[in-house]
Parts: C-alpha cells; sequence; structure tokens
C-alpha cells in the first residue's frame, strides 16, 4: 500500500492521500495498457517475421520445384530424340 508521509500531518491531508491513491492507481492502470501494447507490438512482430521467413522458404522450394522440372523436361526431351528416332536402330519401342 501507497504512504504519502510528505502529505500527512497537513490540512486536509485525508483527501489529498485519497487522491493520490486515486492518482496512482491510475497510473498502474495506464502502465499496464502500454505494457500490454507492447507486447501485442512484439508478438506481431514475431508472427510477421516467421511469415517472412515461412515465405521465402516456400520460394526456395518453388524455386527448386521449377529447377527439377525444368531439368527433367529437358531429360525427356533427350530420351525423346535418343528412343524415340528410328534412325537410331532402336526401332519402335512401343510394343
Amino acid at each position: 500500500m501507497e504512504h504519502f508521509s510528505d502529505l500527512e500531518n497537513q490540512e486536509d491531508s485525508s483527501t489529498k492521500i485519497d487522491s493520490a491513491k486515486k492518482a496512482v492507481q491510475r497510473l498502474k492502470v495506464e502502465i499496464k495498457k502500454i505494457n500490454q501494447k507492447q507486447e501485442n507490438e512484439n508478438t506481431t512482430k514475431i508472427n510477421r517475421e516467421r511469415e517472412r521467413e515461412r515465405l521465402i522458404e516456400v520460394q526456395k522450394q518453388q524455386n527448386s520445384f521449377e529447377t527439377l522440372k525444368n531439368r527433367l523436361d529437358a531429360m525427356c526431351l533427350l530420351v525423346g530424340t535418343v528412343f524415340g528416332s528410328p534412325n537410331r536402330g532402336y526401332g519402335d519401342l512401343s510394343s
């Protein structure tokens, strides 16, 4: 509990002490609001950073899949040229 020794032994000290106690209580409420707001902002910042990192990872995976697909497509063209050409002596491979 707060103690306001500088307000004691004054005229209307009980009124001043009550007023001071109420002011301290209002300050505590405001400090709690500010702390909660800061905590929320920190949480939001952390969540944004995690999402940004996740999106970077997804983009890396997409690039890897795209590179792999391009290499596979190139290999399919090469295989189709080698095995699908009757001029290579392999004949009809469809049977």
